[in-house]
């Protein structure tokens, strides 16, 4: 016979069992709702973090292909060339693509895109190819004067067109070609790889360094000559009067605004500021190019017929990198009339273009420095 303290017993047992597993239940909803929590704030902050980004490929796009060569933006319309993906074009909504099986392109892989009004012209591995919304027309080694079929560089100046390829430049105005190429021009390389235009002047993009044409005169930069950091230039864009090139070992910016006052030595000075007591200030270069250091020569000279007191005046030597940047300052304070040397010691300097300037009172003169080492 069970006593009534058994029976207490074993429902205190019960109660407490009853108790354990709703307690395992309930602290097993709270660990799960707990990492819920968790997951969903780091989705949130992950969301957060990198808000503004969208993201197009073949999963949840019309997209084609996922290596994307070029871009070009016409209106709300977007461009995009691909590699063996062919040609899409994007309206914010809808997605139409092009390839060799279903219009005129000649080649799925898409190098360079330009807009030209309404037509949009295309460089492929297979030759360059115009599409105005209709109709079709492939330019090619076999039925224009194209070098080679790999068109990797486009730019638009006014109605011409000016094509890199693996075989030189061409420049096409819609009737005539002209071509360019290492042995009739200032070329450094057949491969031109970018192009962009800036006024008159194309700069190109080449394997063998930067070049600028102006319609008559070839400027080559490379690594032995400039601070450009290695002969493969693959991008160019400009802004303003900087240029500034991607190349396979960095980014550089040039800035060529110094090189117009280059060379403007023994001007009058008195005529420039109107005031009486100087004539004119002079510079000198020493060795140039040069190895480790160079003698750097510099004159203020004082008219002899006014006055007799040898005025101070403002003097201030510097060195510029092709980016327009101050990198060094070598006088700096009130000078009298007179000679004086400095020297310029370049242990700290890379190879390159430099440019020495000196500020006389309101007069300034820049002469081109060639570093090499």
């Amino acid at each position: 016979m069970i006593t009534s303290e058994e029976k207490h017993s074993s429902l205190i047992k019960m109660l407490n069992k009853k108790t354990s597993s709703k307690m395992d239940i309930y602290g097993t909803k709270c660990i799960f709702l707990f990492f819920v929590f968790i997951f969903s704030t780091s989705l949130s902050n992950c969301f957060a973090q990198y808000s503004g980004w969208k993201v197009y490929n073949t999963s949840n796009s019309g997209l084609p292909n996922n290596s994307i060569y070029s871009l070009a933006i016409e209106g709300n319309v977007k461009w995009i060339g691909t590699y063996y993906g062919g040609l899409a074009k994007f309206d914010d909504t809808t997605w139409t693509v092009y390839y060799t099986s279903n219009s005129g392109l000649p080649y799925d892989v898409i190098t360079a895109l330009a807009i030209e009004g309404s037509a949009k012209w295309i460089g492929t591995w297979g030759g360059l190819a115009k599409f105005d919304g209709n109709t079709w027309t492939v330019y090619n080694k076999d039925n224009s004067e194209l070098r080679d079929n790999w068109v990797l560089a486009l730019a638009i100046e006014e109605s011409a067109k000016w094509i890199g390829t693996r075989g030189g430049l061409a420049k096409f105005d819609g009737t005539n070609w002209t071509v360019y190429d290492t042995s009739n021009s200032g070329l450094p390389d057949n491969w031109v790889l970018a192009l962009a235009i800036e006024e008159s002047a194309k700069w190109i993009g080449t394997r063998g360094g930067l070049a600028k044409f102006d319609g008559a005169n070839w400027t080559v930069y490379d690594t032995s000559n400039s601070g450009l950091p290695d002969n493969w230039v693959y991008s160019l864009a400009i802004e303003g009067i900087a240029k500034w090139i991607g190349t396979s070992d960095g980014l550089a910016v040039y800035n060529d605004s110094i090189i117009g006052i280059e060379e403007q030595s023994n001007l009058d000075f008195a005529c420039l500021t109107g005031r009486q007591g100087f004539r004119s200030a002079e510079l000198k270069i020493g060795q140039n190019p040069f190895f480790q250091s160079t003698v750097i020569t510099y004159s203020i000279t004082r008219l002899p017929a006014v006055g007799g007191n040898n005025d101070y005046t403002s003097t201030l030597l510097t060195i510029y990198d092709l980016t327009g940047r101050c990198i060094k300052t070598l006088v700096n304070e009130l000078k009298p009339a007179g000679t004086y040397t400095t020297i310029l010691n370049a242990n700290e300097l890379k190879t390159g273009i430099y440019f020495v300037q000196l500020n006389i009172g309101t007069f300034k003169t820049t002469k081109k420095l060639i570093l090499m080492k």
